[in-house]
């Protein structure tokens, strides 16, 4: 990443560094694309709580391309969302945010992303829930997409999940970062228990790690860095990390949760505030 635009800046507020340092991105897109694979040649389905956008883009193209290699082009993917549409569309339409690879198919003409061809072939479709027309395309196995983390005050998803509960040769898996490790699981899946279905927590953070915010912090040398007291400490699920913790030489302004920290300089006058923690 080019920082030579951020170079000597009077503050930088730094958050939102990766919740799972220990996990790889690269490691953890692998673990899902092999856990997919080895699911399917079950015959199981699999069931992704996630976001709309983000890293389920990528993880897409990675898993079509993984299941042809190995044999399974016929799986077909389930996208169910309510803004499945727009989610799909809208990154072909911001190039400029795109890296340099994809940006680059915009001017041949290419799409950056192979949503549009992958949908027109039939191995890709999307929902806005369950009812909507899924039902006519369903078979097994299959592996699904589904909108929000938080599926079980959602009621396309807890269809699937009362469907699929039963049968161990199904899966569901965790992508989003927020889940805490100890006891992610548990909490999220303790409405659907027990149930038979395996489960699994790899968590996809592209965020910065505290390895990669205290080079930033020392490549662009700022005067001072507003960020949060946490990153000090080590995470609680390895309180015996004393690595995982940020290295800061600048001047540092820890903002817990709700706080306020007011910043008075000749020709700045800059408030900022982290969010209250729900």
């Amino acid at each position: 990443m080019d920082v030579m635009s951020l170079a000597n800046p009077d503050v930088l507020i730094m958050s939102n560094l990766s919740l799972n340092p220990t996990f790889s991105p690269d490691n953890m897109l692998s673990e899902v694309c092999n856990m997919v694979i080895s699911t399917v040649k079950l015959g199981g389905n699999v069931l992704v709580p996630c976001h709309a956008s983000g890293v389920v883009l990528g993880l897409l193209e990675w898993l079509v391309e993984n299941l042809t290699k190995s044999n399974l082009s016929d799986v077909p993917i389930f996208i169910v969302s309510p803004v499945a549409d727009a989610a799909i569309a809208h990154p072909d339409i911001y190039g400029e945010w795109l890296n340099e690879t994809k940006r680059s198919k915009i001017y041949i003409p290419e799409l950056p992303f192979k949503h549009a061809q992958l949908i027109k072939s039939k191995r890709i479709f999307h929902f806005s829930n369950v009812a909507d027309g899924m039902r006519e395309v369903y078979k097994n196995p299959l592996y699904c997409f589904c909108r929000t983390p938080i599926f079980y005050v959602v009621v396309m998803l807890f269809s699937l999940l009362e469907k699929w509960r039963d049968d161990k040769n199904n899966a569901v898996i965790l992508i989003e970062p927020e889940y805490c490790f100890a006891t992610g699981l548990s909490t999220t899946l303790a409405p659907f228990l027990p149930m038979n279905i395996r489960s699994y927590f790899f968590p996809i953070d592209p965020s910065l790690n505290y390895t990669q915010a205290g080079k930033l912090i020392k490549d662009i040398r700022p005067k001072t860095v507003i960020t949060s007291p946490t990153y000090f400490r080590p995470p609680v699920f390895q309180p015996n990390r004393t690595d995982l913790v940020l290295n800061c030489d600048a001047e540092v302004v820890k903002l817990a949760s709700g706080e306020t920290v007011n910043l008075l300089q000749p020709s700045l006058t800059l408030m900022s505030s982290f969010p209250r923690s729900k």
